[in-house]
């Protein structure tokens, strides 16, 4: 991958955690706010330079293949959360609800998956 690019990668990935961590933690606010903006730039610093790290020339496993596996997992947690009370519970009004949870929890969890599969020795596809 063009260095170059690879950069762009690591800074949106380490902005968009950056935002994205302040909103968690905007609606459950666990810590005071030094310490928040500590955990959450420190977080935003390792989930790029994670990225920076997994897209390098010698990767073992690819980008995309990170990608699609997390792109799989989110679509089945989505479908499950969403569809899921729909079938279990049909007169609950906010069942499909779920879905906008655990589509987004999934994602990451696939993602985690296969950047951690991909990595052990042997290994060379995340699917």
């Amino acid at each position: 991958m063009h260095p170059a690019l690879r950069l762009l990668l690591a800074c949106l990935t380490a902005w968009g955690s950056w935002w994205l961590l302040h909103i968690a933690f905007a609606f459950f606010p666990v810590l005071r706010w030094p310490v928040q903006q500590a955990v959450v730039g420190l977080c935003a610093l390792v989930l790029g330079a994670t990225v920076w790290w997994a897209v390098r020339p010698q990767a073992p496993v690819g980008l995309f293949s990170i990608l699609r596996t997390a792109a799989k997992w989110g679509v089945i947690g989505f479908a499950l959360g969403f569809f899921g009370p729909m079938v279990l519970a049909p007169g609950a009004n906010q069942g499909p609800m779920l879905g906008f949870f655990t589509g987004p929890a999934a994602l990451v969890g696939g993602g985690i998956y296969a950047a951690v599969r991909g990595f052990r020795p042997g290994e060379s596809d995340a699917d």
